[in-house]
């Protein structure tokens, strides 16, 4: 496959001491190597936080990494983003730095992390105010909902499935007894199917969402009777 391609390049090209010595050739291998790994929508959001971390720091040496270089690199993103997105922005982008950096000692690059939670601070974050609802509660708010989505909602207390994994459920991966679903978070779990019992519940749910027109293979589709997931399994118009 071509994930196991990029593993296998990736290999070749850090077979050497010292095969990877810039920033830029840590990111090469962490991109065919570990990227690959994850799910769709996770890989396509490390390929271009990567190319953002490479035009600022892709020519340095990792070896000459230290925190106070980390500290700059954060507030200088932070400065560079999208007005009131900033702070996150940079953490997540410092966040991933960190893992790669992570498998940048676990592959002979450097001795000891610069960014340990002793030496380096991600921007303090808000704690969020949100709870999880009752199922009381999901009821009384979908009741003006449209009939698509009353029935995803219920589909997903009941099975607590994922969204992408519900939006790729097929008519044929349902019988009498049992609903079938194919679970595709990483590259590890692609393929891996989940077995639902057929239950007075979840016969309801799946009726519902079959009476909603057009006629389609997927049980939720979208109103030409296709998928709402894209290739990458990202579903913006759901």
């Amino acid at each position: 496959s071509l994930s196991e391609a990029h593993i296998t390049f990736a290999g070749r090209i850090a077979s050497y001491e010292g095969a990877i010595q810039t920033f830029g050739q840590l990111f090469d291998r962490y991109l065919l190597e570990v990227t690959p790994t994850k799910a769709m929508r996770t890989q396509k959001d490390e390929v271009k936080t990567i190319s953002k971390l490479r035009e600022m720091i892709g020519s340095n040496f990792v070896s000459n990494f230290q925190p106070v270089h980390a500290y700059q690199l954060r507030d200088c993103i932070k400065k560079q983003s999208v007005k009131g997105s900033g702070e996150k922005y940079a953490n997540r982008c410092m966040g991933l730095l960190k893992h790669i950096l992570t498998k940048g000692i676990e592959w002979g690059v450097i001795p000891e992390h610069p960014m340990t939670e002793s030496k380096f601070k991600m921007f303090p974050e808000a704690k969020s105010q949100l709870r999880i609802p009752t199922f009381d509660e999901v009821e009384e708010a979908i009741k003006l909902a449209n009939p698509t989505l009353k029935a995803f909602v219920r589909l997903s207390c009941l099975t607590g499935l994922r969204v992408t994994d519900i939006l790729d459920i097929k008519l044929f991966d349902i019988t009498s007894e049992k609903m079938m679903v194919r679970i595709g978070k990483t590259a590890k779990t692609v393929g891996k199917i989940m077995e639902y019992e057929m239950t007075e519940d979840l016969a309801t749910v799946i009726a519902e969402a079959r009476a909603i027109k057009p006629l389609s293979i997927y049980l939720f589709h979208n109103g030409r009777g296709q998928s709402h997931l894209k290739e990458d399994r990202t579903f913006n118009g759901f």
